[in-house]
């Protein structure tokens, strides 16, 4: 039997959206704050809509990478790790791009969190993956 992700990622994705934007974006403006408000707000902005946008994206890109690879034990490994190393690389480059003064630092929150949010959403489909192909049998009295 072949795992089916599920077609909605995650019903509470506007909230965790907006606390992903307001979290994120509130740690990147503090650790950029000494560089001067203006810049650091800018950062903040960007940070707190990559936040935003990177929950939802990184679900469907676990989601689609679970369902293309047969079970095995890399499956769940390379479920997380694909959309940690993206999101870490579109991070930096934007982080780059926009003249983030102290990308290090902002990244280090961002990153914890994506981390520990690929390995928890990776933990959950490999465990709904299995309870589908555990065939279950119904006793009659």
């Amino acid at each position: 039997m072949t795992y089916a992700a599920p077609a909605r990622p995650n019903r509470n994705w506007l909230v965790i959206g907006i606390l992903a934007f307001l979290v994120q974006g509130g740690w990147t403006l503090w650790v950029n704050l000494p560089h001067g408000l203006g810049r650091s707000a800018i950062s903040a902005a960007m940070q707190g809509l990559l936040s935003g946008v990177s929950a939802s994206v990184m679900t469907l890109i676990m989601e689609w990478i679970y369902r293309t690879l047969s079970p095995s034990p890399l499956r769940p490994i390379a479920s997380a790790l694909g959309p940690i190393l993206l999101m870490a690389s579109v991070l930096y480059a934007v982080h780059r791009v926009i003249g983030t003064p102290e990308i290090a630092a902002t990244m280090a929150l961002p990153m914890i969190a994506i981390v520990a949010y690929a390995i928890v959403y990776t933990a959950k489909l490999s465990r709904r993956s299995r309870s589908a192909t555990v065939p279950t049998t119904k006793k009659t009295p």
